[in-house]
Formats: C-alpha cells, structure tokens, sequence
C-alpha cells in the first residue's frame, strides 16, 4: 500500500468560510502500483477524493465560523488506501491583518521598533506579534523577536546590529488561524 504523505496537512489559508490546505506527495511505492489518488478526511470523515496529481485542497462544506478541524490525507493506489498522515488541526477563521511597524530610536548597533495593535478576525484573538529583520545587505528575512504567545507586547528593541547598515523590518501578528499578512516594509 502507498505511503500517507511526509508530514502533516500545511495551512495556506484560511476565513470564515474556507480553509486552505496542501500536502507533500507520498513517497515512492516501488514500483508495486502507480497512485492514482488522495483521500482527504476531515475530523476522521471521509470528505473528498482528488488526483494524485492535486496536492492541495478548499474545505468549505459545512463549515462553521470559528470552529476547528483536523485534516488527514491517504494516498490510494491500485491495490489499496494507504495509512493516514499526520493529522493537522486548523480554524476557520482568518489571519489577522498587517501591523503597522514604526522606528523609535537607532544607535550604533540597535534599533528600537513599535507596532499598532491588530485588530483580531471574528471569532479569534491575537496571540502575538513576530518581528522580522534582514541582515542589513538584502539578505533573507530572519526572526528578531518571537512574541507570538505575547500580545501585549507592542514594541521592542533588536541589539547586536553591524553598525552603519540600512536594516529592512517586516513582520505580522498571529492568532490561532496561523500567521498574519505580512507588515509594510520599513528600515532602521
């Protein structure tokens, strides 16, 4: 029988209305039987059969605004349904909105950034806001502060930076849906 896939279902999206999902392909069966589907189960039913091919999918039968549900994925062949992949459990609710970051101070080697408050989506709070700061030369975003379980926390002040370089900041404020949008690029 076919492997379930890798890992567990990921969140692409998610509203009041639908959730988002996709999923790494099943590995290699040996050759035994090509795959000719994924099953995908919500909260242990059966929902949908989709190409083996399609490596993503829309839940919005039925769904209730606010409620959780755990997604499963199989993987089906000729000789039969595989096992269950790692289960992941997602709301129906959407991410939260962009903060605003604002500078406050720079010195030598820090810059001291504050955030708006987000407002949260229906049915959900704002569990914390993370910070993201390039390496001063174009680089890849990196984490500066992780406050993600902290929301009260609205500001802080990154250290340890190379002096006379331009940093670009971003970041995004999370509630149970998963990560926010993105905040508008700004620099210190």
């Amino acid at each position: 029988l076919p492997m379930p896939p890798s890992a567990a279902p990921t969140l692409t999206s998610s509203s009041a209305t639908a959730i988002n999902f996709s999923w790494e392909p099943t590995t290699d069966i040996g050759g035994a039987a090509l795959l000719s589907s994924y099953k995908i189960y919500i909260d242990g039913t059966l929902e949908s059969t989709v190409d083996a091919d399609v490596l993503s999918y829309s839940y919005t039968t039925g769904i209730v605004a606010g409620q959780s549900y755990k997604m499963t994925i199989s993987a089906v062949s000729e000789i039969g349904e595989g096992s269950l992949s790692l289960p992941a459990t997602f709301w129906a609710v959407a991410t939260p909105s962009a903060p605003t970051f604002t500078v406050q101070d720079t010195s030598r080697d820090s810059c001291s950034i504050a955030w708006s408050a987000v407002t949260a989506p229906a049915n959900s709070v704002i569990n914390g806001y993370v910070l993201l700061f390039d390496d001063g030369k174009g680089g890849e975003f990196e984490v500066a502060y992780d406050g993600s379980t902290n929301p009260s926390l609205l500001e802080y002040t990154v250290e340890g930076l190379e002096k006379q370089l331009t940093y670009t900041i971003t970041g995004y404020a999370v509630n149970k849906a998963g990560n926010g949008v993105n905040a508008t690029e700004t620099t210190c």
